[in-house]
């Protein structure tokens, strides 16, 4: 390591320079789950059982160069993933970057000969925290922090894809739907005239104007389909996403006064993100919510001009039939 470089795991968000932080994530083109806002609202209102943070800031002449958020998780593996290509149970503390609500894990900025003091650096807290492993989730395949994981000769496996779009050179609906085949373009016109002739109304808002209890129900009955309502704790899943506030939109979809769909959106510099949402399977009429919700996406997004639509995860069929493409995504596990 150089000299003028030093490794720090900063324990509260509070002891770091928010502007600093954020100059070098947008320096880096990081995605919203590395800014400011982000990660104080997550460790204000943590989604998940984490029992502490640490945040790495490797300091080159005085000057932030490396960045990652790192979490200690009570059980590492609550989507289980992680247990299908490691040795683990997925029960094990774990001290991992980012959390699993964020699909786009990297190191922030430029590892150059630091890597190997950053990895000891981690392993150590780790050990001191009483985890049993440590690393990162989430990364994606060809990026440059995949490359310098695989440099160190760590282990990377695959465990899940995020979906994306690319809407270079879009300026409408119309434009996105003639890129996809013709069936399904078809089925969404069809299911959207079928939704206005029910009275059916789509609405964007800031996460101030809405009812977020009503919202945040709908989500937790989705994820019960899915075995997975522990992904929006009561009470501080509402918290947290008021606390993004202009970082957020929020889909409505209505049928007369009854909320059927709603997704929250993230807002980024240079993408939408269809983070999550909750869905009603059971309506009158042949449409669909997140259908509906997903077209409304893609209009926002070329509002705002963003060449890129972020799909997350999961929905596989769907967002594959609809113009998304898969963006493999590894994990990078170690014993602590």
């Amino acid at each position: 390591m150089g000299q003028g470089v030093s490794i720090a795991l900063v324990e509260s968000f509070a002891e770091i320079d928010p502007v600093e932080w954020d100059d070098l994530v947008e320096a880096a083109g990081a995605p919203v789950f590395y800014r400011s806002t982000y990660l104080r609202a997550y460790e204000q209102e943590p989604m998940a059982p984490v029992e502490a943070v640490r945040y790495l800031v490797v300091r080159s002449e005085q000057r932030p160069v490396l960045l990652a958020p790192l979490y200690l998780y009570r059980h590492l593996d609550p989507l289980g993933r992680l247990r299908l290509v490691y040795p683990c149970d997925g029960d094990e503390p774990g001290l991992l970057s980012h959390v699993w609500h964020c699909y786009d894990s990297r190191l922030v900025g430029t590892p150059g000969d630091a890597l190997p003091a950053v990895l000891t650096a981690v392993r150590r807290a780790a050990r001191q925290l009483g985890a049993r492993w440590c690393g990162f989730v989430n990364v994606e395949q060809g990026t440059p922090t995949h490359h310098a994981l695989a440099a160190a000769g760590l282990p990377l496996h695959h465990i899940e894809d995020r979906f994306t779009a690319d809407l270079t050179g879009l300026s409408d609906l119309d434009g996105y739907l003639a890129r996809i085949p013709a069936r399904y373009r078809q089925n969404v016109r069809r299911r959207a005239r079928r939704a206005a002739e029910a009275g059916v109304r789509v609405d964007v808002r800031a996460v101030a104007d809405i009812d977020i209890d009503e919202v945040a129900e709908l989500c937790r009955v989705t994820a019960d389909r899915f075995d997975n309502r522990g992904f929006y704790p009561d009470g501080r899943f509402e918290r947290f996403v008021k606390l993004l506030g202009p970082l957020a939109r929020v889909i409505e979809i209505r049928h007369g006064d009854r909320l059927i769909g709603a997704g929250i959106r993230l807002l980024d510099g240079d993408r939408l993100h269809m983070w999550t949402g909750g869905y009603e399977f059971d309506v009158d009429g042949s449409f669909s919510p997140y259908g509906l919700s997903f077209t409304a996406s893609v209009e926002l997004a070329l509002q705002l001009g963003y060449p890129l639509l972020e799909g997350g995860r999961r929905n596989d069929e769907y967002k594959l039939r609809h113009g998304l493409s898969p963006r493999h995504l590894d994990a990078c596990l170690v014993p602590a």
